[in-house]
């Protein structure tokens, strides 16, 4: 938590190799850019924090769909930068994946 600085560095290090290793829309680049959204968040930029937790969730909706556990987490986290995730699902999967997720973020069953 302190070296926000050097897990930026790391995390931005690890998203650029996925990328490399397994394309743009891959699970891994996701976790990457997540968790790079994460250390933005705690360090105030919460502009940063969105974009990068949004391309996180447009992954993990569209490779595990509404229900996953991953998509979910992100969900939540998109709601600490004030962003609807399910206004973003609707427009991705559809109204009834958007309404899948709902249920799932407000405590309903997860897929592994």
């Amino acid at each position: 938590k302190g070296d926000r600085d050097g897990a930026l560095k790391g995390f931005r290090e690890a998203e650029r190799i996925d990328r490399k290793a397994f394309g743009d829309d891959h699970p891994e680049v996701a976790t990457d850019v997540n968790n790079i959204g994460g250390v933005l968040f705690e360090r105030g930029d919460l502009a940063g924090a969105r974009e990068k937790m949004t391309e996180a969730f447009r992954i993990f909706v569209r490779t595990y769909g509404p229900r996953s556990l991953e998509t979910v987490q992100v969900a939540k986290n998109l709601l600490t930068v004030d962003t609807d995730p399910i206004a973003i699902a609707r427009e991705l999967v559809g109204d009834d994946a958007a309404d899948a997720l709902a249920e799932a973020m407000a405590g309903g069953t997860y897929k592994t």
